[in-house]
């Protein structure tokens, strides 16, 4: 393979690597899959969203930490979407759950220093059962984590 072919081709598997489908960790029975996350500049503040499949028996999502910035789980007030609210925990059943950015979601505000598309979100689960699970999430646009999300 030719230099200038090489780097093409390494160019185009980072491309790729952004939109394959998030971030993936596994703890005990609990696995988080197609994680993504995106930003508002505008208000130093990130929007991550994922799915999670229980195994064996359910389990409790505790809180979320960052260490770039003050993260917690977050639920729209209403069926319009107006306004959002802390929520101390989340219960989970047996199967899937997807927190897909607007009715349950993880909020990072406060952010350290602005993290550009292309860069990652690192993101701290905890669950009552499972345990803890560390993601480096990606940044995506906006559209792209939707995608992403299935939406």
């Amino acid at each position: 393979m030719s230099r200038p072919t090489a780097v093409l081709a390494l160019l185009l598997l980072t491309a790729c690597d952004r939109t394959d489908g998030g971030a993936t960790a596994r703890v005990g029975d609990v696995t988080v899959r197609r994680a993504v996350a995106w930003t508002m500049s505008a208000a130093h503040s990130a929007t991550a969203g994922f799915e999670i499949d229980v195994d064996g028996q359910g389990d409790t999502l505790l809180g979320v930490s960052s260490p770039a910035g003050r993260a917690g789980l977050h639920a729209t007030k209403s069926a319009t979407g107006n306004g959002m609210q802390p929520i101390p925990a989340l219960p989970l059943g047996v199967g899937r759950t997807v927190l897909d950015g607007r009715a349950v979601h993880v909020m990072v505000d406060d952010l350290r220093t602005d993290i550009p598309v292309g860069g990652t979100l690192p993101l701290e689960l905890r669950f009552a059962r499972a345990g803890t699970v560390t993601l480096q999430v990606p940044v995506l646009r906006f559209s792209e984590a939707l995608s992403v999300l299935g939406r």
